[in-house]
This record gives C-alpha cells, structure tokens and sequence, in this order.
C-alpha cells in the first residue's frame, strides 16, 4: 500500500509545493535523485499503513519512549541510474533540530548493493562533521566518499534505522528495476495522552491535524518571492534551495 500511494504522489510531483519536490543527486550529469518531502501531509492514508505502524512501534522501542512522526520523505532511485546519495549526516541539514530521534528507512523493493541500499560507515561521530553542498538539494560531508561506507542490503518490507549523526548515503542503481524508500523520522511526544489520542483518531480518519494543517497551509500558500514559498518543519533541504526542479519526475518503474 505505502508503494502504490507515494507512486500517484510522483505521478503529480508538478502539482505539490516547489519546495517538496527535490533532487539528491551529486550533479547535473550524475542522474537523478528524485525526493518529496512530508509525503504524510499530502497523502494521510499512509498513516494508515501496518508499515507504518510496525515503523512506530520500532521508533518506540529505539528511544524508549512515546514517539510521533516528526518527519517523512520518500527518496526513488531510477534504474540503471548512476547517481549516489553522497554520504552525510541529517543534523547537517538542520543543525538547529538537535534532539534524539530514529530514523526508520524502509526498503518498498528489495533493497541490495547492486540498487542503492543504505550504506553507513561502522562508526558514529559524537558531533557533527563539515558538510558541503552536493548537487542541487543534498549536501556530504566533506573528505568522505560513498565507497568508504558499508552496504546494508534488506528486504522488501525490511528496514534500517539511524540516528541523525550517523554517516549514511547509497550508492548508485546498477538494476534494471526501480529502488524505492520511505524514510520516517520520528521524536519522542511530549504531548499529552489526551491530545495525543485525539490527533491519531483524527489521522486514522484522514484529516489533517492542526500542526499537519498548518505546514500545508503555509506550503501551498500563494509565492510571495521569486524563491518560492518558505521551507516549513525540518527535513533534507538547506534554507537557501526552496525552489523545486525544473525537470519532470521520471514516473512508475524509472523511479527508484
């Protein structure tokens, strides 16, 4: 199910906010990377989902609390395409946002060596390393290559996870078939039971909740500047690219 609703949010990438829509890649002539952002907020039925559920309940266990869903993006790979995801830490991209989290990265295909799985480097720096720009929307850290990381294949349905320091990317899809990934990132919920309960009937009922309401209403708020709408909530775009591709997602299977 996860697979079949972000498919029909590629399907209508023009359509979402500029500043959702992003590519991963390295460079102009390294393929492509295509990325949205907050997929939750635009298609709530995948809160529905028992994949998200089973992410949920594993978030829970990482960081032994009660969890909420801080953040979601799906990343799809094109097949046979040679572009990797540079090797970064997400607190790079948000600096400001330094809190625990889990990070669960689930694979919709079988994700292998040959397509792009994660790769990680075996060690976790305690703080956060210098990052440059890497193509259009992604950044890596600096003296780091992809190759340096090991890979980390999983199945369909399989999943890994990570904190936001940790050092991760993929390498490039070599396959003839699309890699496809969810990624959910999730905070410990300081809210109340009460509230807490109450926002999740009102998602299981596909309406947006009031902090979910307010990042669309500001996301698909009229352009105010030739850049585009501001970013809102946290996630893999640096404040000074808010402005979409210009190029057309690839659709169906050539996404990966």
């Amino acid at each position: 199910m996860p697979r079949r609703l972000l498919d029909a949010l590629f399907d209508r990438a023009d359509e979402l906010p500029p500043s959702w829509v992003h590519d991963l890649a390295p460079g102009s002539d390294g393929g492509r990377v295509p990325e949205i952002v907050h997929c939750a907020h635009l298609e709530p039925r995948l809160l529905q989902c028992r994949a998200y559920r089973l992410a949920l309940r594993s978030a829970r266990r990482l960081l032994g609390a009660k969890v909420k869903l801080a953040f979601d993006h799906a990343i799809f790979k094109p097949s046979g395409d040679g572009a990797v995801t540079a090797l970064h830490q997400d607190l790079a991209f948000s600096p400001q946002w330094d809190v625990p989290t889990a990070t669960i990265w689930l694979a919709l295909v079988d994700a292998t060596d040959a397509n792009g799985c994660m790769r990680f480097l075996p060690i976790t720096p305690e703080g956060l390393l210098d990052h440059e720009p890497s193509g259009r929307d992604g950044l890596a850290a600096i003296g780091l290559d992809v190759s340096d990381a090991r890979p980390c294949p999983v199945p369909a349905g399989g999943f890994t996870a990570h904190s936001q320091r940790a050092v991760h990317g993929s390498g490039p899809n070599r396959t003839a078939q699309a890699r496809a990934a969810w990624i959910l990132k999730f905070e410990r919920d300081d809210r109340s039971w009460r509230r807490r309960t109450w926002e999740r009937s009102l998602e299981l009922q596909g309406v947006a909740v009031p902090r979910r309401f307010r990042h669309l209403v500001e996301a698909f708020a009229p352009v105010t500047s030739a850049r585009g709408p501001a970013r809102t909530g946290p996630g893999p775009a640096r404040a000074d690219q808010q402005e979409g591709s210009a190029q057309p997602l690839p659709s169906g299977d050539q996404r990966a």
